[in-house]
């Protein structure tokens, strides 16, 4: 008899079946801004020819997007036609120009009193506070005068200090030529009329730094002019004082070396143009009641400004 082998039974067990496949469970992944799914069996699927994509995943184009909403312009207000009509804007290049008009119509009104133009007073003085410096700097340009800045704390000298600022120290030129000797004038107008240059064509301001003396700016230039071998050393005075005349395309020629006889241009040289930016300021430690008397001789003061720092600490 042939052996058989005994079957094993469990008793509460399940009897085994044929093997089956064992479905596996899809993942789910939700599609943005849908309430679809997409299941991973359908990723390897190709999409049949000529299917579009749901709306939701369209790309946005910007032509979509609707633009801001604009926000209502502020009323503008022009200024007087006295002050406008003052500003010799044919004697300036369109763009500073431009600039200078907008200016006007921006500053309405000044924080400190201006003078009255009608008054006998010849060079008044306008109380300043330190903290409308720029003002009256943006005053000087409106009216066409020169700021003159009196400051006895010397903060005024460090603030421009620490500006876009091409300075002029005056008072070593004036020791160097009328005391010590050890500088000609013309050796003088040539350091004055380099700055002056540079400052053009940098857009900086042009400070006239004159602490406790009084330069005779005069006397500087007409040496210069004398010298006819120091071209160069040419700067235009009086105009150095006028803001719109010292801009002028005249005067712009005459300080423009590549303007000057016998100068060989070279590969870097651009003829010379006053850039936005470019302002003549002067500072003084002189007292308001010296001030007036002291640089009437030095700069003119027919086109200055002159302005007394009365709070230096604010």
């Amino acid at each position: 008899m042939p052996h058989k082998t005994p079957s094993l039974e469990i008793k509460g067990a399940a009897q085994s079946k044929p093997d089956r496949p064992v479905p596996v469970p899809s993942r789910r992944v939700a599609a943005p801004h849908s309430h679809a799914t997409v299941t991973s069996s359908s990723r390897s699927s190709k999409a049949p020819a000529g299917a579009k994509p749901p709306a939701c995943l369209k790309p946005i184009q910007k032509d979509a997007i609707p633009p801001p909403p604009l926000l209502p312009s502020e009323p503008t207000t022009t200024a007087p036609k006295s002050v406008a009509e003052s500003l010799e804007f044919e004697s300036m290049p369109a763009q500073i120009g431009d600039d200078l008009e907008d200016l006007v119509q921006r500053l309405q009104q000044w924080p400190f009193p201006t003078p009255d133009p009608t008054a006998a007073v010849p060079h008044p003085i306008i109380p300043l506070k330190l903290t409308d410096l720029i003002r009256a700097l943006d005053y000087g340009s409106v009216v066409g005068k020169t700021p003159v800045i009196l400051d006895r704390s010397g903060k005024v000298d460090l603030f421009f200090a620490y500006r876009h600022c091409t300075i002029v120290e005056c008072k070593p030129l004036v020791l160097n030529v009328f005391m010590h000797k050890s500088m000609l004038p013309v050796e003088a107008a040539q350091v004055i009329a380099d700055k002056l240059r540079g400052a053009m064509e940098g857009g900086s301001y042009f400070l006239l730094r004159m602490t406790d003396s009084a330069p005779n700016l005069q006397k500087l230039a007409t040496a210069a002019t004398l010298d006819g071998t120091a071209t160069g050393a040419w700067f235009p005075y009086p105009e150095l004082l006028d803001p719109h005349l010292v801009k002028s395309a005249a005067t712009v020629a005459q300080l423009d070396v590549l303007q000057h006889p016998g100068h060989v241009r070279k590969p870097h040289e651009v003829p010379l143009f006053p850039r936005p930016g470019f302002q003549v300021i002067a500072t003084s430690k002189f007292e308001a009641e010296d001030a007036v008397e002291f640089l009437t001789n030095s700069l003119g003061l027919s086109k200055c400004q002159i302005f007394d720092v009365v709070e230096p600490s604010a």
